[in-house]
């Protein structure tokens, strides 16, 4: 089996090097600029909106009209509109599915706007040379930028497919994504995780990692830079007259000074350190079930609709916002989805897989005699009202996980290999919906 792997390294480069930089991330930005302008007018003129072979045209009249693009290689620039045309894609088979109504309107992907400086400065070169990698001296070459070191903490395994250069704060970085066969053995076990605030996961197994919280540790410093912005912008609103408590209006957009810039850079410099700590937490925490499970049974979780916001509208106002808004950021603070992203290509390259389940009552349901009672959690304990089985929340949880990640598996047909179960119940109702107080235990 081929996988892919990317690498990510810190780039050393001078200040000329950071200066070329920015220039070719600008030239990306400006040939999207001018490709989105240039689509939404002819959709505005009831056309068709033009699609990447078309764009690729126009680029080339661009180059004739603003000789310095030529200076960057041409491939960046064509990667942009490739990036563009995914987003016109991903609309337009939106709007499918809602003439079909699998989709509701909200989840439409909008159009394309337009990009200002600081926002997405990265590039990438998608044929790179094998030539173009010095493992051993730890540089990479960049066509039309020259050789540049970068931090080489590992080696790069596998053949090198693409080279991605990123903003990141006031560093640059170099991802290098290399193809490779990977297939490793199983160790074949089976293990259904919970997931949660207080603890990140609980297993079956009866093991449970506790929340790390890299966020909540730094918080205190990260507001301290965020209340450096705010008073160097409220000053910049009163020297132009402005009330320092309303937002800027439109069309407003002075020029920030240095000073803002830096403590900018200092926030932006916090959340990447807080990003890295999580990141690199989640690989060795999944990194250690990938290797001790080859069948992982995760819940099929709504990540974004459990940390949507309480607070409503005027007509309609939330209630406790303030306490909601602190689960939502303990909720994303664990990085669920990074954690499932993770678990789903590390067992995959090890021959395992990745069973998501339906998430209902797998929290009131007795692991033991299968009866549910949402009485039966209380707090971080969890004692059955009918059987008086007692257990850890969590781990008897993740029992009821494991427990339907083997229906499914029982359920599965051997010559598609697809789950072609629907958890539906004793009758056609949704699972959500069945009686949850009675003999007749509802399904698993």
């Amino acid at each position: 089996m081929m996988s892919t792997q990317g690498y990510r390294y810190a780039l050393y480069h001078s200040l000329l090097g950071d200066v070329a930089f920015r220039r070719t991330a600008g030239a990306r930005r400006f040939v999207w600029n001018q490709a989105v302008a240039y689509q939404l007018s002819v959709k505005d003129a009831g056309q068709p909106v033009p699609r990447y072979a078309a764009m690729c045209a126009k680029l080339l009249e661009w180059k004739t009209e603003y000789p310095w693009l030529k200076e960057v290689h041409s491939q960046v620039l064509q990667q942009a509109l490739k990036d563009l045309d995914r987003v016109w894609a991903k609309r337009f088979k939106d709007l499918a599915a809602l003439k079909q109504g699998r989709i509701r309107p909200d989840e439409v992907a909008g159009e394309p706007g337009f990009r200002r400086r600081g926002q997405g400065d990265t590039f990438r070169y998608p044929q790179p040379k094998a030539e173009h990698l010095d493992t051993e001296n730890g540089r990479v070459f960049l066509p039309k930028l020259g050789w540049f070191r970068y931090r080489d903490s590992r080696k790069p395994q596998g053949r090198l497919c693409q080279v991605t250069i990123t903003l990141d704060g006031k560093d640059w970085f170099v991802s290098l994504t290399t193809e490779r066969e990977c297939l490793l053995p199983c160790a074949g076990e089976m293990v259904g995780i919970d997931r949660g605030v207080t603890d990140t996961v609980a297993l079956s197994t009866g093991q449970r990692t506790p929340s790390a919280a890299f966020l909540k540790k730094s918080q205190h410093r990260l507001r301290r830079y965020q209340r450096s912005v705010s008073r160097k912008i409220e000053a910049q609103k009163k020297a132009l007259g402005l009330d320092p408590k309303a937002p800027f209006p439109k069309g407003v957009r002075p020029k920030k000074s240095n000073r803002q810039r830096q403590a900018e850079s200092k926030v932006a410099r916090c959340h990447r350190t807080i990003a890295h700590q999580r990141q690199d937490w989640l690989h060795k925490l999944t990194t250690k079930i990938a290797d001790d499970a080859a069948v992982v049974v995760l819940e099929d979780l709504s990540i974004k609709a459990m940390s949507a916001s309480a607070k409503g509208s005027a007509e309609t106002p939330g209630r406790n916002v303030r306490q909601k808004a602190g689960l939502n950021r303990s909720i994303l603070d664990q990085g669920w989805g990074l954690l499932e992203q993770m678990l789903i290509y590390k067992t995959s390259r090890r021959g395992g897989e990745v069973i998501k389940v339906p998430a209902p009552y797998t929290s009131q349901r007795c692991s033991a005699c299968g009866h549910v009672d949402k009485a039966s959690r209380k707090k971080k304990q969890f004692v059955c009202t009918r059987c008086a089985h007692a257990d850890d929340a969590d781990i008897n949880a993740a029992k009821n996980v494991l427990a339907a990640g083997l229906a499914v598996l029982a359920c599965r047909p051997v010559a598609t290999g697809n789950a072609g179960v629907e958890d539906t119940g004793q009758s056609a109702r949704p699972v959500k919906r069945q009686p949850t107080n009675n003999d007749q235990h509802p399904p698993i």
